[in-house]
């Protein structure tokens, strides 16, 4: 068989398209990756209250920390956006003090607690809230919820007592589960906790705490 001889030039050109070829594979695979990372949708922090006693707080970096009622202690952190309330009217976070007791709706974020609403239960001044204020509380089973006349009607002490009506507005908060719902999501037979405060119509419905959810009994 006779052979073939290409000159080198020849060779350097066959060669070259394949060269390119592994080179670019090469960098293709160290490449990869290499980009911006894939994090995912980031999950959406679970919101949960936190209920104690202000021990210490530091106002410099908007902090604070309260030692819950079950033995914890939680380091809780606020923004401009935090909202405090104290006897129905909001007031300025600034005003927190040692002894304050407090129930703090939070979001978890590593080791720190990052504060949505605080609700002031008991002032460390005056030893506690006056009877026409925020510190009005009524329990009982939601028999109706009327979105027309924004109204709740309701029967105290469970099933067993009477009903009773209690009037809502737009700063009407409902949690159940440490999250937040409309008011309308409420539904007959959610066993509650309200505190009210003091409005032009009567007593207003300032915070809805549903205990006991009417599916679960």
């Amino acid at each position: 068989m006779a052979t073939v001889r290409l000159p080198l030039g020849s060779w350097a050109r066959l060669a070259a398209p394949a060269l390119l070829l592994l080179l670019g594979a090469c960098a293709s695979v160290g490449d990869y990756g290499t980009g911006y990372p894939d994090r995912g949708y980031p999950q959406q922090a679970s919101r949960q209250a936190l209920v104690g006693e202000v021990r210490n707080v530091d106002h410099g970096n908007r902090r604070f920390l309260v030692q819950e009622q079950n033995g914890g202690r939680a380091d809780v952190a606020y923004d401009e956006r935090t909202r405090l309330v104290y006897e129905g009217r909001e007031q300025p976070v600034a005003g927190l003090e040692p002894g304050d007791r407090v129930r703090v709706l939070a979001s978890r974020d590593g080791g720190l607690w990052r504060a949505e609403d605080i609700e002031v239960l008991q002032d460390a001044r005056s030893g506690g809230s006056s009877g026409d204020g925020y510190g009005t509380e009524r329990r009982g089973a939601i028999s109706y919820v009327d979105s027309r006349t924004r109204e709740i009607r309701y029967t105290e002490g469970g099933y067993t007592g009477g009903e009773q009506r209690v009037s809502y507005d737009s700063r009407t908060l409902v949690e159940y589960r440490g999250q937040r719902y409309p008011v309308d999501a409420l539904e007959r037979g959610d066993l509650v906790r309200m505190s009210l405060r003091r409005g032009e119509r009567g007593w207003v419905a300032d915070r809805i705490l549903v205990e006991v959810s009417a599916r679960e009994r």
